[in-house]
């Protein structure tokens, strides 16, 4: 009920504007009309070049979130693949691992298997102490790529903000323009009305 009362209060506004510059507009004579006609493109042909400039920097801005879009979704497909392939190395590792274990459990002769950790036991400490380096260094490198990820979303999240902001700016600054030059409204009202003429 409110904007209803608010769009009729407007709508009375504006026809009392209209109103008072049609009798402004009877009332003068040929050089003033001529000289508001020029005025009037003139704001019309300001309008349209700031439409312009607003969209144009509406579309640099998508243009700017969608780059960032596609690099967030790189990133994250690079760390996934890189994560997925380190583990599939390392439990193929340890299946053979397991694999020649069982192989010398099973066999006869238990010294080979004795002789066969012995020899494998100072191999097996470095592997483990290559394993906790390399387990370090990758959790380091997952800590950066999560920053380097929430630093795009952020910047993705302000792009995006602008955007919006930007669209909502526009509407609300023509919105105001029309308020503000009521002989648009009169202009676009004629020219509707000529069309009935015509179309009847």
């Amino acid at each position: 009920m409110k904007r209803l009362s608010e769009n009729a209060e407007t709508a009375l506004v504006s026809r009392k504007c209209i109103k008072l510059n049609r009798e402004e507009l009877e009332s003068a004579d040929t050089a003033t009309l001529i000289e508001k006609l020029i005025s009037l493109t003139d704001q019309l042909n300001e309008r349209n070049e700031m439409v312009r400039m607003w969209k144009t920097r509406l579309a640099l801005a998508r243009l700017q979130v969608l780059q960032i879009d596609k690099e967030l979704k790189d990133v994250l497909k690079e760390r996934n693949d890189a994560y997925y392939e380190r583990i599939g190395r390392r439990e193929k590792e340890i299946t053979e691992l397991r694999d020649a274990v069982k192989a010398l459990e099973s066999g006869k002769d238990c010294k080979i298997l004795y002789e066969f950790l012995a020899s494998k036991k100072n191999l097996v400490k470095n592997a483990l102490c290559a394993i906790r380096k390399e387990k370090k260094d990758y959790a380091q490198e997952i800590s950066e790529r999560d920053a380097k990820i929430a630093e795009l979303e952020k910047e993705l999240y302000q792009y995006r903000r602008y955007v919006i902001e930007q669209v909502a700016s526009e509407h609300t600054e023509l919105d105001r323009k029309r308020i503000r030059n009521p002989m648009l409204l009169v202009r676009s009202r004629s020219c509707s009305r000529k069309k009935k003429k015509v179309g009847s």
